[in-house]
């Protein structure tokens, strides 16, 4: 049995890692050039070992715990860890695309403020193509408004 303050604490913990995840960064040119590139980088052949180990321990949590508090939390902070990423992802894409198409860069040797994606575009659309996680959610949330209707 998972007592209260357990769930308070990991709810803490879930709040503390979205506002960690939107929380910007100064870089220079170089390294935003770097970190453009780096977040649109191709996945390897080893899916599984790019899955940061934290989220992969998030979304077991929103699918194998039986405690329907910790579920919601996980499955919230998932969701929404999810939404913040790929928000940020189009913003970044964008960007590239009109200083490429511009040729030069208007914060060339200026420090720039980023937000990073918490989970990259590669990450993303391997969880969408090559796992069933949103079926799964889907299911998770079901089954409690089941029970729910039942008692």
């Amino acid at each position: 049995e998972i007592t209260e303050e357990c769930r308070e604490a990991f709810a803490a913990i879930c709040h503390f890692l979205l506002e960690c995840a939107m929380l910007p960064v100064y870089l220079s040119k170089e390294e935003t050039e770097n970190l453009y590139s780096s977040v649109f980088q191709e996945l390897g052949a080893d899916n599984d070992s790019c899955f940061p180990v934290w989220l992969k321990s998030l979304m077991t949590l929103c699918c194998c715990v039986n405690d329907c508090y910790i579920q919601n939390v996980s499955i919230s902070t998932l969701l929404e860890l999810v939404s913040h990423s790929q928000s940020l992802s189009l913003v970044i894409e964008d960007r590239m695309k009109r200083y490429k198409n511009v040729g030069s860069n208007p914060f060339l040797g200026k420090l720039q403020m980023i937000t990073v994606p918490p989970i990259s575009p590669g990450i993303l659309k391997l969880t969408a193509e090559k796992t069933d996680i949103y079926q799964r959610l889907a299911n998770v949330l079901w089954n409690q408004l089941n029970k729910e209707r039942r008692e």
